[in-house]
């Protein structure tokens, strides 16, 4: 009981906790509600190739359903600083998206952006590989035919799944790094008043417009991002789960077995209760009461113990991808259902097979 009620409370609290992160940093006024991007697949990928000024005719042509459109800029390249150089990822923010900590320094704000500042932030782990001990605030880096100045640090790790899984990467705003790379890797999208399907539609005709009818692009959209994100997460709950139900049902036949021991050491008490009067009924109320109460003792535990692993797992999942609460109700709840459960379930035959003894039998047992 112990096992499996806290695997599966560790299980379905992590998942819980999991999504409704992900949610929260997909589902962000921040984050574009579309992602526009050349199809890989086409003929001749070169000729949908995105731009700087693509972004601004798109933006331009529909001004009716599609709010704003700012040009994605990823790209992985050799960034140098002095003597030290590394090879890192460079992307484009309309500013604050992923949701790190500034450690040191300030963020790329509005005004850099509007001004095509050339500023840009480093990760921590970034930092580390172009200055050393040093600050880097202030100092300049080199990209491409550009030079960018520091003006801040984030935390690797801290509250953002993109850049946990970048590692050392470069941020600048978008109209100064387009400057430095012709191309875009994809065209983000908010849709005015939610018309996110009418949005989509506008953008593809303008695209077709301007680069030609055989020109193809992929449209992705947060919510369905968002399904498909939740589906595989519930998938992979789901089969831990199962796991951890197995090691319920080891438990409940543990309990089953123990309740029929039980009943045989104490067939004389049970004659001896019938002989003076007991009803079946008590009989069977009392073995049954015993399977719950010790059903429960052996989830309560569990619940602790999954309690204590399920914090320190948040902890480092906060740390990893940002705030991820945990419903620790709800899974208290579940952890009592599922001792009740498995208490009822396999304590049922041991109390009716003490109920049906037969008391001279028993007596003489």
């Amino acid at each position: 009981m112990i096992v499996g009620v806290s695997s599966v409370v560790i299980v379905i609290g992590l998942s819980s906790a999991a999504a409704t992160a992900i949610d929260s940093q997909l589902s962000s006024p921040s984050a574009p509600s579309l992602t526009i991007s050349a199809d890989p697949s086409q003929l001749d990928p070169l000729r949908a190739n995105l731009s700087y000024r693509d972004a601004l005719a798109v933006q331009d042509a529909y001004p009716g359903t599609i709010q704003r459109v700012v040009p994605n800029i990823f790209t992985q390249t050799t960034v140098s600083a002095g003597h030290a150089s590394a090879n890192l990822f460079v992307i484009s923010t309309p500013g604050g998206e992923f949701g790190d900590s500034i450690v040191e320094g300030r963020d790329i704000d509005a005004n850099d952006i509007e001004a095509a500042a050339p500023v840009c932030i480093l990760s921590q782990s970034a930092s580390n590989r172009l200055f050393a001990d040093e600050s880097p605030i202030g100092q300049a880096i080199k990209i491409g035919v550009g030079r960018l100045t520091v003006v801040g640090v984030r935390g690797n790790g801290r509250g953002s799944l993109f850049a946990n899984l970048s590692g050392e990467y470069a941020v600048a705003p978008y109209s100064t790094l387009h400057r430095f790379f012709s191309n875009v890797y994809a065209l983000n999208v908010w849709p005015r008043d939610g018309s996110a399907d009418a949005a989509s539609a506008d953008a593809l005709k303008a695209l077709t417009h301007i680069k030609g009818s055989h020109a193809r692009y992929l449209v992705q959209s947060t919510t369905s991002l968002l399904k498909s994100t939740r589906t595989i997460i519930n998938l992979i709950a789901a089969g831990f789960s199962l796991l951890g139900s197995i090691s319920l049902l080891v438990a409940g036949i543990g309990i089953m077995n123990i309740m029929l021991i039980s009943v045989a050491e104490r067939k004389r008490e049970i004659g001896i209760r019938k002989a003076i009067g007991a009803r079946s009924t008590s009989i069977t109320f009392q073995f049954l009461i015993e399977a719950i109460v010790l059903a429960l003792v052996g989830g309560g535990v569990g619940t602790a113990v999954g309690m204590v692993v399920l914090g320190l797992a948040s902890a480092i999942l906060t740390a990893q991808v940002g705030s991820a609460p945990v419903p620790y109700a709800m899974l208290i709840c579940a952890a009592f259902s599922f001792s009740l459960a498995s208490g009822l379930l396999f304590g049922v035959y041991p109390a009716l097979r003490a109920s049906r003894l037969d008391p001279v039998d028993a007596i003489r047992s």
